[in-house]
């Protein structure tokens, strides 16, 4: 199976393994994903990320 980057790139691919029915899991995982469009998320993950780091630069 062909790797794919960006990961935008792997949707047609996404949607074909999920679609044969194989992957029971990683479509449930897939379609259940709460946080997949949620900016507000996404920036709180990122300076949370960003912070942890500093901290532990630091060692704070």
């Amino acid at each position: 199976m062909p790797t794919c980057r960006p990961i935008a790139g792997c949707a047609p691919q996404m949607n074909y393994l999920m679609g044969t029915g194989r992957y029971p899991n990683y479509q449930r995982y897939g379609l259940g994903a709460a946080h997949k469009d949620d900016p507000t998320w996404e920036f709180a993950l990122g300076l949370d990320s960003i912070l942890e780091g500093i901290a532990a630069r630091l060692g704070v």
